[in-house]
């Protein structure tokens, strides 16, 4: 009898342990509705000064979030520092408009292929050639 009991009280503590993290645990998000950003970049071969791009999306899912970060914009404004023309990026699709022969504004899109997801990168280019 008295092993039953023992057992039975194992039994109980499991499910409770088991059960525990479960119930504590939030949902995560599925789709975060907006994300708004700034990133500073500085020291760019073929840029003056320091770039400052404005990151916004709507719609993310989490598997998207990765995109609205700096690391992401610094790899656009990288290959923006030696492109003067339309390219695509991480699957940002970027166009300039160039102001003049040194300043160039960029407008980055990601659109996503299955849902309404969108991040847009927009900044300015100062080049030192």
């Amino acid at each position: 009898m008295q092993l039953r009991t023992i057992l039975t009280a194992a039994a109980a503590c499991a499910a409770i342990a088991v059960a525990a993290p479960l119930a504590s645990a939030a949902p995560k998000p599925t789709v975060v509705s907006s994300v708004n950003g700034t990133c500073t970049i500085a020291k760019l071969p073929g840029l003056t000064g320091v770039t400052k791009v404005k990151i916004k999306g709507s719609e993310l899912a989490a598997s998207f979030l990765d995109m609205t970060g700096c690391d992401s914009a610094y790899a656009i404004v990288k290959k923006a520092s030696v492109m003067e023309m339309p390219f695509s990026s991480n699957g940002f699709q970027c166009t300039p408009s160039m102001v003049s022969t040194r300043v160039g504004k960029w407008s980055c899109v990601f659109q996503a292929a299955d849902s309404s997801a969108r991040i847009t990168q927009t900044f300015t280019a100062n080049y030192t050639k």
